[in-house]
């Protein structure tokens, strides 16, 4: 069963475990448990360019025959839509800062990228020759994750709040790519080859840290409206995976 299957199961055990700690007839307080979820657009960086970074070509016996490895430069980037399921716990009287855990569906992403190749040689005869063309890829990727992490909020008012985010996430996921490279050699005759490769599925999995930030907005006493921005992976460099979101939550009282 897929962590995408386990998603609803586990949330409700969450909103299971959080009524069960608190008697929803009592009035004497506030409990400090929250749950929610949320929809938004995921962006990833994976690194393609280093899973994808050669091709192996044979020569056509008019030019001498053997192979040569072109190499690849690949720079993709896919957009799609991503959920989240989360559960937090007020520290504290103010209840400006919570604890929150979270499950996290980054996507499924199918999309395409152009690719430059080009090598120049000589055939057997001395005589020059280029070797260029053009290439695509096609990437489908599912990712999903959980995250561990500490919001802390300033009031802007009554209702609103500005929040960053810092914690940890665990990521998982897989990647298969198709590659088709038309090659047109440019000599005297003109010669065309195609090279199609099927790379095998590149996993993902491992830590990264994740940091984040967002505005609340409380609806009523007891449910918020959130928009924030998370970024799970490294601050400045690849690979990490961008998340926008607009999340609905519930407080228990």
């Amino acid at each position: 069963m897929t962590l995408l299957r386990l998603l609803p199961i586990v949330f409700l055990f969450l909103s299971t475990t959080v009524l069960a700690q608190h008697n929803p007839f009592s009035s004497s307080h506030d409990s400090k448990w929250y749950v929610g979820f949320g929809v938004g657009k995921a962006n990833p960086k994976l690194l393609l360019d280093e899973t994808i970074n050669e091709v192996t070509l044979e020569i056509p016996d008019e030019l001498g025959g053997g192979e040569v490895t072109l190499p690849i430069s690949v720079n993709s980037e896919f957009v799609t839509y991503g959920q989240k399921l989360f559960v937090g716990y007020d520290v504290g009287k103010e209840k400006r800062w919570a604890l929150e855990g979270a499950l996290l569906n980054f996507g499924k992403y199918k999309g395409k990228a152009k690719t430059t190749v080009s090598v120049s040689g000589t055939t057997l005869e001395d005589i020059p020759y280029t070797l260029s063309g053009e290439g695509e890829e096609e990437v489908t990727a599912n990712i999903y994750g959980l995250t561990f992490s500490s919001i802390y909020s300033f009031p802007l008012g009554k209702r609103f709040s500005i929040f960053p985010r810092i914690g940890v996430s665990y990521v998982k996921g897989s990647i298969t790519v198709q590659e088709r490279v038309n090659i047109t050699v440019g000599m005297l005759d003109q010669f065309e080859t195609d090279a199609e490769i099927k790379r095998k599925n590149n996993s993902l999995e491992g830590w990264l840290p994740t940091i984040g930030i967002g505005v609340d907005f409380q609806l009523t006493e007891r449910s918020f409206l959130r928009a924030e921005f998370e970024r799970h992976g490294h601050p400045t460099k690849e690979p990490y995976i961008d998340m926008w979101f607009v999340n609905w939550g519930y407080r228990f009282k």
